[in-house]
């Protein structure tokens, strides 16, 4: 499997992925990117809505990752909730592996889930 995979999903305001060696055992990260949020690092700016800098449509999101084989999809495991700055999130955890499952994030926001694209060892 490459080394950092990636699977995305194009979201209506923004888009998901899920970065990490598809496959096997190791690190995850999730990460959800508002369109139009500046680069990380990027300047801070609230596009003269009210509020403290950089805080404008703010909000929390549960991101995990969702495995499946030619059995069976397992329930969604969490990283955790985060709340997004600037418009994005990002959170990682160790995920155990087998060679024949693929991979997928996952993010909750209320209601909605959203997911990315399946990335396979």
């Amino acid at each position: 499997a490459p080394a950092t995979p990636t699977g995305c999903g194009e979201l209506v305001r923004g888009q998901l992925c899920l970065r990490g060696p598809a496959g096997s055992a190791g690190t995850y990260t999730a990460t959800y990117r508002r369109h139009g949020a500046p680069a990380p690092h990027g300047p801070r700016t609230t596009g003269g809505a009210p509020g403290p800098p950089g805080t404008r449509d703010e909000f929390s999101v549960r991101l995990g990752y969702q495995r499946r084989n030619d059995r069976i999809t397992a329930f969604p495991g969490w990283f955790g909730t985060r709340r997004t700055v600037r418009g994005a999130a990002e959170l990682s955890g160790r995920v155990e592996m087998r060679p024949d499952e693929c991979i997928r994030g996952v993010m909750e926001h209320g209601a909605e889930v959203s997911v990315t694209t399946w990335s396979c060892g």
